[in-house]
């Protein structure tokens, strides 16, 4: 019994964890709200995660590499030996290998490319800001200056 009360409570706080998450609404008893983070500071710690992504990627490809040449050192050793059926399946993981090798190397490129886009965006932010600043200082200045007084 108790083990079916956790499961549903499990599944209403995973439930109300999802509706607030689309609808945005806080959970009055929930834990307090963390702070707003400014659109800098959230495209700061999404290109960071990209940035960890990206290094794990290459991680990975590093080692489907040196394993494609262990594969590639047995398959001539195979051939040495005239075991054809050998070389073929060898051969077939080499070509999954460096087809896997590609695939993450354009996962990786995509990640970088949104990570500029994340970039540009924030700058755009910047810019605009900056534009909003400068026309409310140019509408103040022309509050004082009252071109009949000249």
């Amino acid at each position: 019994v108790q083990f079916l009360y956790f499961i549903e409570t499990y599944r209403n706080n995973k439930t109300m964890s999802f509706l607030n998450k689309i609808f945005g609404t806080a959970v009055a008893a929930a834990a307090p709200a963390e702070p707003q983070k400014t659109p800098d500071e959230q495209a700061r710690e999404w290109r960071r995660q990209l940035a960890s992504e990206m290094r794990k990627t290459d991680g990975q490809i590093r080692k489907i590499r040196q394993e494609e040449q262990k594969v590639v050192i047995e398959m001539k050793k195979a051939a040495k030996s005239g075991d054809q059926f050998a070389v073929k399946t060898l051969a077939k993981h080499v070509l999954h290998a460096r087809k896997s090798v590609k695939q993450l190397l354009t996962g990786k490129t995509q990640m970088n490319s949104i990570s500029m886009q994340l970039q540009h965006q924030a700058a755009t932010l910047k810019a605009v800001g900056v534009m909003n600043k400068s026309t409310e200082i140019m509408a103040g200045m022309n509050a004082l200056m009252n071109i009949g007084d000249m």
